[in-house]
């Protein structure tokens, strides 16, 4: 149960950021996230882009808010699916460290 409240959290926490900092510079919702493998070292961050071009994921270990220069990784959604009006924004993270906080832009 310790386990599953602490992913739980570091998820909410993980959301948190992609919602508030990306929400400034593209609309963007529906955020969730998709386990396929180990849960404690890759997630799926999946959203729908409303406007706004070129989407990328800016994430790491530190949070820069809007700078996105000095995140040390950054991914572009590996997928993408157009369907009844929405642009489904997929980005797939592997090889996170285990417990810990990721922030994201």
């Amino acid at each position: 149960m310790l386990q599953f409240t602490s992913k739980l959290r570091w998820t909410l926490s993980f959301l948190f950021f992609i919602f508030i900092t990306n929400m400034a510079f593209a609309k963007m919702d529906k955020f969730r996230c998709v386990w396929r493998d180990n849960p404690a070292t890759s997630m799926t961050i999946a959203w729908n882009q409303e406007s706004g071009s070129n989407p990328t994921l800016y994430y790491g270990t530190t949070d820069y808010e809007t700078n996105t220069n000095k995140y040390i990784y950054s991914k572009t959604p590996t997928k993408t699916v157009k369907a009844k009006g929405m642009l489904n924004c997929f980005v797939r993270l592997v090889n996170l460290e285990p417990n810990t906080k990721y922030f994201s832009f």
